[in-house]
């Protein structure tokens, strides 16, 4: 049987070998300075200095999440995880890994890389507390319906998108697009679209700094948003994308497909569209300085036999 896995100070098990969890949601909070696992031998992401600020993606099973990471920064993930989560550092093009299945100990206070183990919610994690005062935030109301039959009405063709200043059209009806990358601005400020009239985030007051999460078809992604922050989002779109605040239990949506013009520079409630990366979005640059990264290494196996037969290398292809 598995040897029981000895904690250190007071650290948390989430899960082993001995204590199965299907991890959904997993606490990250973010260091420049990475330490290897105490727990994880098959985790790649080990000790070395890390950007103190920059872009990270984590590849999940049913889709990626980018997370804008700095000093200190707790986040959410939400997904469907594999056995082994590829993190990305984007603008250095350097990846690594964390073990996210049982077979190895995920730990909460284990430091796995720049990222500590806070917890899932279900096991480990405090449940968050709401903020005590209530921003105003605009009423809710169901989105337009867009598109489809309306009884014998004739079928006009769509009017062409009058752009206001420096705007620029990502999608609409004449421009279709299949969006899988959003970037977006956050602002306390909300607006109501200029373009949008199925959006549901509209003016009002927004808090200046919280957690939202976005409901995509393939999954959910949570972002800690705070004045003025520019994220990206990416995975697959519906018609309307639901944004959670989560401190508040407010909802509200933006139009995602293209029956509404997606267009950057408009305000959709608290987000500035900023573009797609295809459309509109500027290439990112990356940072000048590479942090002192660890080498990168292949994920130890896990499971399986190990019994004493040698590992024989794959025989060569006879063409």
């Amino acid at each position: 049987p598995p040897t029981p896995v000895l904690l250190t100070g007071d650290d948390c098990l989430i899960c082993d070998r001995n204590n199965k969890l299907k991890i959904e949601t997993l606490e990250l909070k973010y260091f420049s300075e990475g330490l290897t696992s105490r727990y994880q031998d098959a985790a790649t992401c080990t000790e070395g200095k890390y950007p103190a600020e920059t872009t990270v993606t984590f590849n999940l099973k049913n889709g990626v999440i980018s997370v804008p990471v700095s000093e200190g920064m707790t986040f959410i993930l939400q997904g469907e995880f594999g056995a082994n989560t590829e993190v990305t550092f984007v603008a250095y093009g350097y990846s690594c890994s964390i073990h996210t299945s049982c077979s190895q100990p995920l730990v909460a206070g284990d430091r796995i890389g720049p990222f500590q183990v806070i917890g899932t919610g279900e096991r480990c994690s405090p449940v968050p507390s709401p903020t005590a005062e209530l921003p105003n935030l605009p009423p809710f109301r169901l989105p337009v319906p867009t598109g489809g039959s309306s009884g014998n009405s004739p079928v006009r063709p769509p009017t062409p998108v009058l752009l206001t200043g420096d705007d620029c059209l990502i999608c609409d009806r004449n421009n279709k697009l299949k969006i899988e990358t959003l970037e977006l601005k956050y602002f306390s400020e909300g607006l109501t679209s200029r373009y949008q009239d199925a959006a549901t985030c509209t003016e009002g007051k927004y808090p200046a700094e919280t957690t939202v999460t976005f409901n995509l078809k393939n999954g959910v992604i949570s972002v800690p948003v705070s004045e003025g922050m520019t994220f990206i989002l990416q995975g697959e779109f519906g018609a309307n994308t639901e944004v959670t605040f989560v401190a508040y239990g407010y909802s509200c949506s933006i139009h995602t497909s293209c029956s509404q013009p997606l267009v950057a520079g408009d305000r959709i409630g608290p987000f500035q569209v900023i573009g797609t990366g295809e459309r509109c979005s500027p290439v990112p640059s990356p940072t000048a300085e590479l942090p002192n990264l660890p080498p990168f290494r292949l994920p130890v196996p896990t499971g399986g036999s190990s019994g004493n037969s040698p590992v024989r290398p794959p025989t060569p292809v006879l063409l």
